[in-house]
């Protein structure tokens, strides 16, 4: 399971022109499966985010505490939420987990203005260091616990993505531009994320196998964002469509780059993709409101529309990451107006179609 570089409201991820062209959307068909909701709570305070699944269920993400001031790097298993502590500083944010529990994120660095990705194993944190600079953040970690994330070199104005094999940091590149950004990593080791081109007018979707970026192409536009790979090779992130108009989900499946549509809307983005080829993320409705969304091959579905009593009350904003088994976390609006972050629990297996099907 995959997840994004910044495990933030995607509002906050980069952003363009939406004027989105209507494709792909569920059409009126019937939700093929529904899910149970559990909130995952808080450390105390009003929001709290979910960001990566592991094959057992278990959630990382983050929460802020009582006083609302701070966010802290939390794991959930089941409805019980762990503080995973700091290096020090008061905030923290982790991003990926694998299946043996380790958590991957980065965390503030006592008496410094540093940030540094950390890796957390239960709460017994390791600083793992920058390429040369002094900001770092994990974004994903697999079975073989490699990390991959970001590091600024020297003079902290570049950021180039870097894999860690331990505490080692390789810089991994760009396309022939300044700057590049990892955003998930499956366990081959293939790391994805997107990087800027020769004379940094445009930034295109990357895939790196070793330190070789390979460039994935874009939908018409300048822009492609990878966001997520899982064990086959096969890619999700969102591109900017021809002529910089709209900006739509994308699955990336050998050589080929499909269209995932929207909800009706002008926008969408892919998140998270398990390796049976299920999609998470999320999409504009027609009214302009963001609501999280499953797709099962090219169908698109509003994951508001799949919930059963237990998810009555909620709007689910935003689905970060889903696993083998179906399970969802991401965040939206509680009944009580804060957000939460949520898990989403199928009440049946999930009827299955390849990434970018028909």
């Amino acid at each position: 399971m995959l997840k994004s570089k910044y495990c933030v409201p995607s509002l906050l991820l980069p952003s363009f022109t939406l004027i989105g062209v209507l494709s792909g959307c569920s059409g009126g068909s019937p939700p093929p499966v529904t899910f149970s909701l559990t909130d995952l709570g808080t450390l105390g305070g009003n929001q709290s985010y979910g960001c990566a699944i592991n094959e057992g269920g278990q959630v990382a993400g983050y929460s802020t505490t009582a006083d609302d001031a701070d966010a802290h790097t939390v794991a959930w298993t089941g409805k019980a939420v762990a503080d995973l502590g700091s290096m020090g500083g008061a905030s923290g944010c982790s991003q990926g987990i694998n299946d043996a529990g380790q958590v991957a994120g980065f965390s503030p660095i006592a008496a410094t203005s540093d940030i540094h990705a950390t890796l957390w194993t239960g709460t017994t944190l390791t600083d793992l260091g920058t390429i040369a600079g002094d900001h770092s953040s994990a974004v994903g970690i697999n079975a073989k616990g490699q990390v991959a994330g970001n590091s600024t070199f020297s003079d902290n104005s570049l950021e180039h993505a870097a894999l860690w094999n331990g505490s080692t940091a390789t810089d991994l590149g760009t396309l022939g531009g300044q700057t590049s950004s990892a955003t998930g990593i499956n366990d081959s080791g293939w790391v994805v994320g997107y990087a800027e081109t020769t004379g940094n007018s445009k930034t295109h979707a990357v895939l790196w196998k070793g330190t070789e970026p390979i460039d994935l192409g874009a939908l018409g536009g300048d822009y492609s964002y990878a966001m997520a790979i899982n064990d086959h090779g096969v890619i999700v992130g969102y591109c900017v469509l021809g002529s910089n108009a709209g900006t739509h989900a994308t699955v990336w499946a050998d050589t080929k780059i499909s269209d995932l549509g929207t909800l009706g809307g002008q926008f969408s983005m892919a998140l998270g993709i398990n390796d049976a080829g299920l999609v998470v993320g999320n999409a504009a409705l027609e009214d302009k409101s963001t609501h999280a969304a499953l797709w099962i091959g090219k169908q698109i579905y509003d994951l508001n529309d799949m919930l059963g009593a237990s998810g009555r009350g909620w709007t689910l904003q935003e689905a970060r990451d889903i696993n083998s088994a179906g399970q969802i976390v991401g965040w939206g609006d509680s009944p009580s107006g804060q957000k939460h972050a949520f898990l989403l629990t199928p009440t049946k297996p999930i009827p299955l179609s390849p990434a970018g099907g028909s």
